[in-house]
């Protein structure tokens, strides 16, 4: 990842989960708000990285928008 993707990633994307996750996700079993955070930053950071790669771009709000929709608990995998 490129310094300047990861100055994106800190300064925009990360904020905007950080707000978002707690309103918009509920957390299952002993999950908390920070552990969904973490896991939606790192969500992010990957899709940031593989779409750097790829030579595209996606804006910061894509980003966000992608990784909170990916932590709702319809979407996380469920220990069986």
């Amino acid at each position: 990842m490129s310094p300047q993707t990861g100055f994106v990633l800190r300064d925009q994307v990360v904020p905007r989960l950080c707000s978002a996750i707690p309103n918009c996700v509920h957390c299952v079993g002993a999950e908390d708000a920070q552990e969904l955070i973490q896991d939606s930053i790192a969500m992010a950071a990957k899709l940031m990285h593989n779409v750097e790669a790829q030579g595209k771009t996606v804006t910061p709000e894509n980003k966000g928008q992608k990784a909170t929709s990916d932590s709702q608990p319809s979407q996380r995998a469920t220990p069986v």
